[in-house]
């Protein structure tokens, strides 16, 4: 691990900045991007939180740093905080198996649910088929239904031996800590995180989405143009996978959550319990352009990915859904987070993500 660098002078930090809000008009004005996003923090600043562009094309909306976006997969990261909280108030235990929360889940091996740990479904080593059941989700069917469904699946590994990645398995968490509190999750994160940490326009659901003051459409590509369509309801049904929604000012106060600025609310024990790599996973790093530079080591952490970035430590999270992409980073050992979040399912502003933290780091442009 390379050792920390300095941190961004005043000047630096103003030309970042600078050349951020230049970037911003110019990818939203490209027709790409109707809305865009962009966090960048320290621990103790925000050093930018804004938006950019229409919230609607041709609405004339602008977006602003209180405009609402949803996250995606991002909302993992979410869950792992709020499950973290949970565990030290002793709701929860990482390591007690879910079937003493969930006593009905069943599964085609019979010792899965004896032996599947909490701790396993956030990392996505639950032995379970890569995505298993997204695309019945995605055809509309229902959490619960798949759920039932579980005892169908023949697994790919014992519960911690294999890494795939899940949703509809991901999102037992939420139930399991639904069943641990009394709570339901939407409740729990709004109590926990939420309104202790300041963000205000944060909320889950697709009903609360809409009903932000202000918020970004999906869009999608027809006929040659980005048209606005309804945020799908199917990923919505995993709350604690896909569900939280927020604004470039709440994912900022998120950010600076995770570099440790609110211990009385997310402390360094829950912190580093999130950020410990359980599981390596090697193929992460052929994900895209960015990581085949940058990347010596990928991992995944509880929620989070953990990646080696040119030698310094990232913890990192993206989302897809129909109509939105956002891409979610710290470098704990440097005090640096980033968003970039936009609304349409061009890759365009991807390149933001990586040219920021590389001017942090001092790397040379690639």
């Amino acid at each position: 691990v390379t050792a920390p660098v300095a941190p961004l002078s005043t000047e630096q930090s103003d030309a970042l900045v600078a050349e951020l809000k230049l970037a911003g008009q110019s990818i939203t004005e490209s027709g790409q991007v109707p809305a865009l996003g962009i966090a960048v923090v320290t621990s103790g600043k925000v050093l930018m939180a804004e938006g950019f562009g229409t919230t609607q094309v041709q609405s004339g909306t602008p977006v602003t740093d209180q405009t609402v976006f949803r996250l995606a997969s991002v909302s993992k990261t979410l869950t792992a905080g709020l499950l973290a909280l949970l565990v030290e108030d002793r709701f929860l235990n990482w390591t007690t198996p879910v079937e003493a929360y969930m006593p009905g889940v069943r599964f085609k091996d019979p010792h899965t649910a004896a032996n599947l740990t909490l701790e396993q479904l956030l990392s996505h080593r639950t032995g379970l088929p890569h995505h298993t059941f997204d695309l019945r989700i995605e055809a509309n069917e229902e959490f619960h239904a798949l759920v039932d469904a579980f005892g169908t699946v023949t697994p790919k590994c014992q519960p911690g031996d294999c890494y795939a990645y899940q949703n509809v398995a991901f999102s037992l968490a939420g139930v399991v800590a639904e069943a641990a509190t009394g709570d339901f999750i939407d409740v729990l994160m709004t109590k926990r995180l939420f309104l202790p940490l300041g963000m205000r326009t944060a909320s889950m659901g697709r009903t609360a989405l809409i009903g932000s003051d202000s918020w970004a459409r999906p869009h999608i590509r027809r006929r040659g143009r980005w048209r606005a369509v309804d945020p799908l309801p199917t990923y919505y049904r995993l709350p604690a996978a896909a569900g939280v929604n927020a604004s470039p000012a709440d994912l900022a106060i998120w950010l600076q959550a995770l570099l440790g600025a609110y211990p009385e609310v997310l402390d360094a024990n829950a912190l580093a319990e999130i950020g410990e790599t359980r599981i390596d996973t090697p193929t992460e790093i052929r994900g895209s352009s960015w990581r085949g530079v940058r990347l010596r080591q990928a991992g995944y952490g509880l929620g989070v990915r953990v990646f080696d970035y040119a030698g310094h430590r990232l913890i990192f999270h993206a989302g897809a859904v129909q109509g939105y992409r956002a891409l979610m980073g710290v470098l704990p050992d440097n005090d640096f987070g980033v968003v970039v979040i936009w609304n349409s399912e061009t890759s365009l502003p991807s390149g933001l993500f990586p040219t920021i933290l590389d001017r942090r780091l001092g790397l040379t442009e690639k």
